[in-house]
């Protein structure tokens, strides 16, 4: 199984949405959803768009990063999205543990949510692996998703490899976008993680790890796509703007310039990347001269990925 884990915005829970009815049948797509904005429109039409065809998504319900870093705007949040939250349907539950989240705090939440699929997402070490391990040997229906930040291996240990899962920051960030070149193997971790135990494997598709709510001038404009190799790892090909310095050209031409190379490469390799609702949706745009948004752009790369892994686990 796959967990995509994304940071819920706008791009993201859209590229979510896109994909409802493609997740496996039975579902072998999981995606972990941490809700960052206090506006959760596009999250429940994401989430109401899944029910309809009997998927699910893990979401975190204690999130406190970027616009939900009071206990006011959580509650605001929280008041919007509650009837998904307690919709067994949809929503696995996934508590965050951070600094100032306690071992109690891990017990009320299991209490709030008995006899339901959970997880718990671990982003500090701060609680040891042997009382948070304590704290849920007796559900079975517990996931823990370890991040590199808490001592994946550590924790790893104390859970057992079939109840943990790292999740991976496995795309390669440039500090500029006019500095990815080529293509580059993302990851094989489908090939691996039942051997290894698990069931499945975690990272946050074509999106860096740390969180960055922050933005500028578009200097290149770049469409990372995936796809499956020869040998059955997935890479990642990066289609940059001929355009790279800020304040040169409009954002519109240099993203039509990433999309005209995109158009190139599909059409002299038409088997490479898999038919996805976003590389569709990048093909249409194409024909038409429209060429997409920064936000588009986001959700037609996250769901083409998504789309793509799907067929692999």
């Amino acid at each position: 199984m796959y967990f995509p884990y994304l940071y819920a915005r706008e791009g993201e829970v859209r590229a979510v949405e896109d994909s409802a009815g493609r997740l496996g049948a039975p579902q072998k797509v999981f995606p972990l959803l941490e809700p960052v904005v206090e506006d959760a429109r596009s999250l429940n039409r994401a989430l109401d768009t899944l029910k309809a065809a009997s998927e699910v998504a893990y979401v975190i319900v204690n999130p406190s990063r970027y616009k939900l870093d009071t206990s006011a705007a959580v509650a605001r949040w929280l008041a919007s999205v509650g009837a998904r939250l307690a919709d067994p349907t949809v929503v696995r539950p996934v508590l965050e543990i951070r600094l100032g989240v306690g071992i109690t705090d891990v017990a009320a939440f299991l209490a709030a949510y008995p006899s339901r699929s959970v997880g718990v997402s671990i982003r500090t070490a701060h609680i040891p692996a042997p009382d948070l391990a304590a704290a849920t040997a007796s559900r079975s229906d517990v996931l823990h998703f370890l991040h590199s930040s808490a001592d994946p291996a550590g924790y790893s240990a104390a859970f057992g490899a079939a109840r943990s899962l790292e999740v991976r920051d496995s795309f390669r960030t440039e500090v500029r976008n006019a500095d990815y070149v080529g293509e580059e193997l993302f990851t094989t971790a489908h090939q691996h993680y039942s051997a290894e135990g698990r069931c499945g494997f975690a990272d946050f598709t074509l999106l860096p790890g740390k969180f960055n709510a922050t933005g500028g001038p578009l200097g290149a404009a770049v469409i990372h796509m995936s796809y499956v190799n020869s040998t059955g790892g997935i890479e990642v090909q990066h289609f940059v703007s001929d355009e790279t310095r800020q304040y040169q050209s409009t954002q519109p031409a240099k993203l039509m310039e990433a999309m005209t190379k995109l158009d190139a490469q599909v059409r002299a390799t038409p088997s490479r990347f898999k038919v996805t609702p976003g590389l569709t949706s990048f093909q249409v745009q194409f024909t038409a001269r429209t060429p997409t948004s920064p936000t588009y752009n986001k959700r037609q790369q996250i769901a083409h990925h998504i789309n793509t892994v799907t067929g692999l686990v």
